[in-house]
C-alpha cells in the first residue's frame, strides 16, 4: 500500500447492509433467538454487526448499561 492511497473502511462500500444487519440481531435477541442464528457468514462486516446488535441488546435489558 501506498502511503497516498486512501483506505476506505468496508463499512463505506455498504454501510446500509451492515446498518440492517446490526438491527437485525437486535431484532432476534428481542425475540429471545440464540445466538447462533445469525444468517450472515463468519468474517463478514454483516456477521460482526449483527453480533453487536445482538449484544446491546442484552446489554441494554439487562440494566448494566
Amino acid at each position: 500500500m501506498q502511503c497516498d492511497q486512501a483506505v476506505q473502511s468496508p463499512y463505506a462500500q455498504a454501510p446500509e447492509r451492515v446498518a440492517e444487519a446490526f438491527v437485525a440481531g437486535r431484532e432476534a435477541s428481542a425475540c429471545n433467538k440464540p445466538m447462533s442464528a445469525c444468517p450472515y457468514s463468519a468474517g463478514t462486516d454483516e456477521h460482526g454487526a449483527w453480533h453487536r446488535g445482538y449484544r446491546l441488546k442484552q446489554i441494554l435489558s439487562s440494566g448494566l448499561h
